[in-house]
């Protein structure tokens, strides 16, 4: 097991989840990883803001299940127009949802509550 400091300080993470209780428990997670965190609780505005600022993330982690636009069309178009890892985090881990982000081209898919330890290695898919 790697030892927190050995961890990348500053990785740049968009983190993104419609459920605005759940997004600031990920976004502390992700802070005491000592990641650098962007939020936003709308798949449609974090589009706009990697399309905007394309240099200032290294990795996208998204909710699946959001209205306007669901974490899978989200995966699809960050995998069109960028080069960027994408984590898929769901509340469900079942295998044809696993499967598709898979397909899709997530880099990795959680299951919620995500644990401290699983974002500790986000940084290995950069």
């Amino acid at each position: 097991m790697v030892e927190e400091d050995h961890f990348p300080v500053g990785l740049r993470v968009l983190a993104v989840d419609d459920d605005r209780t759940y997004l600031t428990v990920l976004e502390n997670l992700l802070r005491k990883c000592q990641y650098n965190v962007t939020a936003t609780t709308q798949s449609v505005k974090a589009l706009e803001m990697l399309r905007k600022n394309r240099n200032e993330f290294d990795l996208v982690i998204s909710d699946v299940n959001m209205p306007e636009m669901d974490g899978f069309k989200l995966l699809q178009q960050v995998g069109l127009e960028t080069d960027l890892p994408v984590i898929m985090l769901s509340g469900y881990g079942d295998k044809e949802r696993v499967m598709k982000g898979v397909i899709y081209g997530a880099c990795d898919f959680l299951t919620k509550p995500v644990r401290i330890q699983e974002l500790q290695n986000i940084w290995q898919h950069v």
